[in-house]
C-alpha cells in the first residue's frame, strides 16, 4: 500500500516537472528584442518574409568574427545569395512539379519519373543560377557585437522573366512546342502570385 503511494506519488512528481517544464513554440510572428537603430528584417528573415514574395524573394545571411571590415562584408553576402538561391530553388522546383503534372502537359510529354525528376533538377539549378547572376544586396546592418547581416532580393517579375526564357529554350525536350509550354508556365506563375504563393 505504501509503496503505491510512493509510486503514485513519483509519477505525479514526473508528469508535474515535465509539462511544467515545456515549453510552446514561438508563434511565428514573435521576434527577438530589437536592438537600437536594428532593421526589422534581421529577425523576421526566412519564414516571415514569406508574405512578400509575391513582388520580391529574399535571401538572409550573417557573418561574425572577421577582423578585415570588407571581407565580413563579402562573407554576410554570400551567405544571403546561399539562402536566396535555396528560396528560389524550392519555389522553381515545387513550381515545374506543377508545371509537368499538369493533365494537358501530362498527355504530350510522357515522361517517366526519374526523367521527369532530372529535368526539374537540371531546370531549377539553371534558372537559379542565371537568376543569382541579377541578385543585389537590399540592405546591410552591423550590430553591436561586430556581426554583420545582409538581405538580398530578387524580384518576382525578374524570376518569372527568367523561367520563361529557360522554357523556351527547353521545350522540346519534354516534346512540347515553345509558346505552348510558356503559356500554361504563365498562367501557373500568375494562378500562385495572386494566390500569394
Amino acid at each position: 500500500m505504501i509503496r503505491s503511494i510512493i509510486q503514485a506519488g513519483a509519477i505525479l512528481f514526473i508528469l508535474t516537472f515535465c509539462f511544467g517544464c515545456r515549453k510552446n513554440p514561438p508563434a511565428l510572428k514573435q521576434e527577438a528584442p530589437q536592438v537600437k537603430n536594428q532593421p526589422g528584417w534581421v529577425t523576421r528573415c526566412g519564414p516571415a518574409l514569406a508574405d512578400f514574395k509575391s513582388e520580391k524573394f529574399y535571401g538572409c545571411g550573417k557573418a561574425l568574427k572577421l577582423a578585415d571590415k570588407p571581407l565580413l562584408m563579402q562573407s554576410a553576402d554570400e551567405c544571403a545569395r546561399t539562402d536566396l538561391a535555396k528560396n528560389i530553388d524550392s519555389y522553381v522546383s515545387s513550381l515545374f512539379m506543377d508545371f509537368l503534372g499538369n493533365s494537358s502537359v501530362r498527355e504530350k510529354t510522357e515522361l517517366d519519373e526519374i526523367e521527369r525528376q532530372q529535368f526539374i533538377l537540371s531546370l531549377t539549378r539553371q534558372i537559379t543560377e542565371t537568376t543569382l547572376l541579377g541578385t543585389q544586396i537590399f540592405d546591410r546592418w552591423s550590430g553591436p557585437d561586430g556581426t554583420v547581416h545582409s538581405i538580398a532580393a530578387v524580384r518576382f517579375e525578374d524570376l518569372a522573366g527568367i523561367m520563361s526564357k529557360v522554357m523556351r529554350e527547353r521545350a522540346k525536350e519534354i516534346r512540347l512546342e515553345e509558346s505552348q509550354a510558356v503559356q500554361l508556365l504563365d498562367q501557373l506563375l500568375e494562378k500562385r502570385r495572386a494566390a500569394g504563393q
